[in-house]
């Protein structure tokens, strides 16, 4: 088992702190010693700085809140930093378990958001932070920035379990009229499928959901939704997906969309997905045969006929 626990609570760590810290980000021993040190004995609730600690008391990840992580928003603070946790403690949801920490100190201190730049995206997402624009480090490089709110608390992707299934469901017929999707012909209840679901700090809101069916060697995304578009969650579940279709031994990952849903159209390509085929006429018939409450009309005023396949080949 590893724990979180605060150097400034515990300055007896404080050495092994700046040696482990500087040994894992490339700013420099010093200005690691200076920043720690002082975060000691200063007045100022910032800067704090964390370990993850073993039961046997290795340090095996940390991060730090402070007051400016080196770029362009100076107006912003408090910053969650140099998050690391170690190759072979990863896969335990660790990084999870600080970032949940940290939204929890940030609001303890009083400070209703908490930031973050970042050049990866899919992660953070998956705890509840928002895409909110860009800042610029010191080489003037951009960087993607984030924020969360801290009363709100940190988010998760989990799959969909016994406990989550009548939220999902129940959010599914909201963005999608029905649990009843039509696919490649085929009428599949996603009021009972594998899926992923990412609920508010209430646990009783939806804020994101993906289902998806296995299909011989290939993987069928079924419906994707997200209530903050923008932000990266999209991608998140699409990579959560990819990673259940990659353990499951899948060869492809499959998706359809409509001809109206532009968005969708250009969101897929830009995550990897080739466009494979246009199905004419499949909502037509869909709506013939199987869906009669498929309206006619769909976003963007657009006649909704038409199914857009979607292909990734997995490794």
């Amino acid at each position: 088992m590893a724990s979180i626990i605060s150097v400034r609570e515990h300055p007896k760590y404080l050495d092994r702190a700046v040696d482990y810290i500087s040994s894992k980000w490339n700013v420099g021993y010093s200005v690691y010693r200076d920043c720690i040190s002082h975060s000691l004995t200063t007045d100022s609730p910032l800067p704090r700085w964390y370990l993850l600690v073993t039961d046997s008391d290795s340090i095996v990840g940390c991060y730090g809140l402070i007051v400016n992580d080196f770029n362009s928003r100076q107006d912003l603070w408090p910053w969650f930093a140099a998050l690391y946790v170690e190759e072979s403690e990863r896969g335990q949801s660790l990084g999870g378990m600080m970032l949940a920490h940290s939204v929890a100190e940030s609001k303890r201190l009083g400070y209703g958001k908490l930031y973050l730049t970042t050049d990866h995206i899919g992660y953070y997402e998956k705890y509840g932070f928002l895409c909110i624009g860009q800042c610029y480090g010191h080489g003037n490089e951009p960087g993607r920035l984030y924020e969360i709110d801290t009363s709100r608390g940190s988010c998760a992707i989990e799959p969909i379990t016994t406990s989550t299934r009548e939220l999902a469901t129940a959010y599914i017929i909201k963005e999608w009229q029905s649990a009843r999707m039509a696919i490649r012909g085929e009428i599949i209840d996603c009021s009972v499928i594998d899926g992923f679901i990412v609920l508010d700090e209430t646990r009783e809101n939806v804020i994101g959901l993906a289902t998806y069916i296995f299909r011989d060697d290939s993987c069928e995304i079924v419906s994707i939704n997200s209530e903050n578009p923008r932000t990266g969650l999209g991608t998140a579940l699409v990579e959560k997906v990819k990673a259940a279709a990659n353990t499951h031994g899948c060869k492809t990952l499959r998706l359809l969309t409509s001809n109206d849903n532009l968005n969708a159209i250009g969101f897929y390509q830009k995550r990897g997905f080739e466009l494979v085929g246009v199905n004419l006429g499949a909502i037509d018939r869909e709506r013939q045969t199987n869906k009669p409450e498929i309206p006619l009309i769909g976003q963007n005023g657009i006649p909704l006929r038409h199914e857009i396949d979607f292909s990734m080949a997995l490794e």
